[in-house]
């Protein structure tokens, strides 16, 4: 059986902050998913919607708005990343969150196409060029989680993720505010 990409050694470390940052507001968060269903039984939301085959840069893909937008994973695959976070900005209600992720130090992933890196002040900047405020950004990463995921999706070893070393960000995420 394959590891869910929860367990991916480059992503631990980035749900376990999510799931502090959104733990005690999840149950009134009405949530939009556009990296597939990762998110859906994260934490209890009020209601929670996963979107497939969509892409984020164009029109609006739903009439409702939502309290948290997810691109976990997503915005290096995009060929126009400034439109994806401007479109996942209008589906946020007044005040909502968007959580972004990327990965920096990580392998070439065609699927179908890999465009992107960010740094984590160079995500934040790119979230606060499309209107979001109260933007923070943060990596996790160390030199044995690069190399163990050069040829394949490691899971975490024993004894855990490891130190976080700044020299070496595999994942990297950000949240801003509507």
């Amino acid at each position: 059986m394959r590891p869910s990409v929860r367990e991916h050694w480059c992503r631990v470390e980035m749900y376990r902050h999510a799931v502090e940052l959104f733990r005690r507001a999840a149950p009134s968060l009405d949530v939009l998913e556009f990296s597939g269903t990762v998110w859906g039984d994260l934490l209890p939301w009020a209601s929670y919607t996963p979107v497939y085959g969509v892409d984020v840069c164009y029109a609006p893909v739903v009439a409702e708005m939502y309290d948290l937008v997810i691109l976990d994973q997503v915005l290096e695959h995009v060929r126009a990343p400034a439109e994806a976070i401007a479109n996942a900005r209008r589906l946020l209600r007044p005040g909502g969150q968007l959580f972004v992720s990327t990965p920096f130090l990580i392998r070439y992933h065609p699927d179908p196409i890999d465009l992107w890196r960010w740094t984590a002040p160079g995500l934040a900047q790119m979230l606060k060029w499309q209107g979001l405020r109260d933007v923070e950004a943060w990596s996790w990463g160390n030199a044995q989680c690069v190399r163990a995921n050069l040829h394949e999706w490691a899971i975490v070893p024993p004894g855990g993720p490891g130190e976080n070393d700044e020299r070496f960000p595999v994942t990297v995420w950000a949240v801003g505010t509507r």
